[in-house]
């Protein structure tokens, strides 16, 4: 193995992690009756921050600099901050691949009583939430005027509303995770919208990642060309290395309880 052949292994790999999770929709089917329910956004929300969580712990300039993975020894909120100064970083002057990546939640709709959220253990105010749709539009139109007058100061305040923006979608992720939001909420409809949103936004981080293409610069000097922003609507790609590519991703009675003798752990 060549130096820095595992980082770009790695990279690759969680790439096509990304692309597929992008396309398909989630859906849960039940054994007892063949009934199939959707699941979207909140799987694809979940799969995608396992993706996010992936990369900001790593230490990616010192990653770089040594051609070999480094991981932070921090909390995760400093490690997410560092990864999106590395991005900002990276994405200097090509403020192209900003807008590319973030297409879909520039144009998104964030207006309307759907926005309120429900205070829970961890987003305790109803304020938390209008500030973080506050910082939502303020994104959508700081990332409007970077496509059309790229500036430095511009680039900058994308950076700083993402991270304002990224911190509340965490206490979010933490609420699923820890199990502070119950099945029953996700069948509100306005929760499913912001959901959604949650989803965008992250899905957008990663992509702006394998937009930059960190690896193949440090090592050419060349720039990443621009790739289509993900969406649900783009025809399924056609390669046979991933033929589940573009297909519907269903759940076999994914709320059914586990043999105990599947598990090792009491035996």
């Amino acid at each position: 193995m060549q130096d820095g052949d595992d980082i770009r292994d790695f990279v690759e790999r969680l790439q096509r992690v990304h692309d597929d999770n992008s396309r398909p929709d989630h859906f849960a089917r039940y054994r007892d009756s063949g009934r199939e329910k959707s699941t979207m956004y909140v799987t694809a929300f979940v799969y995608e921050f396992f993706l996010y969580n992936t990369l900001y712990e790593i230490d990616w300039p010192l990653s770089l600099q040594e051609e070999q993975l480094k991981y932070h020894a921090n909390k995760a909120e400093k490690e997410q901050d560092a990864f999106e100064d590395f991005l900002c970083k990276q994405s200097r002057g090509r403020d192209d691949l900003i807008v590319s990546a973030f297409a879909l939640p520039t144009e998104m709709p964030v207006h309307g009583d759907w926005t309120q959220i429900n205070p829970d253990r961890r987003i305790k105010h109803r304020q938390e939430g209008k500030k973080f749709f506050d910082d939502l539009r303020e994104l959508q139109a700081t990332l409007r005027r970077l496509e059309k007058h790229p500036t430095e100061a511009l680039h900058d305040e994308v950076f700083k509303y993402l991270k304002e923006c990224r911190r509340f979608v965490y206490k979010v992720r933490n609420n699923i995770f820890h199990g502070s939001k119950n099945l029953g909420e996700f069948e509100d409809p306005a929760q499913h919208w912001r959901i959604e949103v949650y989803y965008r936004l992250v899905n957008s981080i990663v992509s702006l990642f394998f937009h930059l293409d960190v690896y193949k610069q440090k090592q050419t000097g060349e720039e990443a060309a621009v790739a289509p922003a993900d969406s649900h609507d783009l025809e399924p790609e056609t390669d046979s290395r991933y033929p589940l590519r573009g297909k519907p991703i269903i759940y076999i009675d994914p709320f059914a309880g586990v043999a105990e003798k599947d598990w090792e752990a009491p035996r």
